[in-house]
């Protein structure tokens, strides 16, 4: 093995050592944001990659569950789905709270080094306990008819596919709507999706999130005009 393979072994274990002592696989073991391990995953990109192999793109911490959390029961949000929702780990956090909800991704293929639409995200404990319970539907969200829902939940939706959460909501009755991401002109869903939460829907309640370095992720919830 040549010193560029083994350096990155040794990478990758760490990084991997430090995720495993911030977050538990079920993700009832979250982070406080103050943690010095929990600021070092935070402020560093490289840990980003691994933090996205293993959840996905949003940075949970203890503070964003309980925040949200409190969001959901000050607005008597019961329910929920979240739609493009990947490993499904922003779904487990909120069924670890009591919520009731449903997952909706595509499925993730088995190749280890696949890319694509998924970026690389692979089948994770939850997922496949999400898959198993039934929490989590598997297929294509443009070809499946809208289910009511007290709130829909988006996480870090692909750029241009504003327009699924847009078709979704227009189909349903859904009081609310909660977006992690970036806004006009970030790495997130599109500009005219963003008109179309700024004609239809009115800023609530922002929720605590923290962002990884360069990256500037909001956690707003919406509720319809």
């Amino acid at each position: 093995m040549n010193l560029d393979a083994r350096f990155k072994m040794y990478e990758e274990r760490e990084a991997l050592r430090l995720l495993d002592k911030l977050w538990s696989w079920d993700l009832k073991k979250l982070p406080d944001a103050n943690d010095p391990d929990y600021i070092e995953v935070r402020d560093n990109m490289m840990m980003r990659t691994w933090y996205i192999r293993r959840f996905g793109f949003a940075l949970v911490s203890k503070q964003f569950s309980d925040s949200i959390t409190q969001v959901f029961n000050e607005n008597k949000i019961g329910n929920f789905v979240e739609l493009m929702a990947g490993t499904g780990f922003i779904t487990k956090i909120l069924l670890n709270q009591g919520f009731q909800g449903k997952a909706i991704t595509l499925e993730i293929p088995d190749d280890k080094d696949h890319k694509g639409i998924h970026w690389g995200l692979k089948k994770t404990p939850v997922y496949k306990q999400l898959v198993d319970s039934g929490d989590m539907i598997l297929g294509d969200i443009t070809e499946m008819e809208p289910m009511e829902s007290d709130c829909v939940v988006v996480s870090w939706i692909p750029q241009g596919a504003g327009y699924v959460v847009k078709d979704w909501c227009e189909k349903t009755s859904c009081e609310y709507l909660v977006v992690i991401g970036e806004g006009y002109g970030g790495c997130t869903a599109d500009d005219d999706f963003h008109d179309y939460l700024e004609n239809e829907f009115k800023v609530q309640k922002r929720i605590y999130i923290d962002s990884f370095a360069c990256i500037h992720d909001d956690c707003i919830l919406y509720k319809r005009k």
